[in-house]
């Protein structure tokens, strides 16, 4: 399956997001985030979702084709 969202080498003000440095999320998968109070999910759906930009790092996204 291609991915619609990789995401790549992630870091936020100088913390590494993921646990594994890239991720590839693929069209009508189910995936959840896991940690505890204040590990980074919240920032990771907002890095994810633009309302903030990563230190460093890539979000990339594939456009649905109709």
């Amino acid at each position: 399956m291609t991915p619609i969202i990789t995401l790549q080498q992630l870091t936020f003000q100088a913390q590494q997001l993921l646990h594994y440095p890239d991720v590839q999320i693929a069209a009508k998968q189910v995936t959840f985030l896991q940690g505890a109070s204040g590990s980074g999910k919240s920032t990771l759906l907002r890095l994810i979702n633009a309302t903030e930009s990563p230190t460093s790092g890539q979000i990339l996204y594939q456009a649905k084709k109709h």
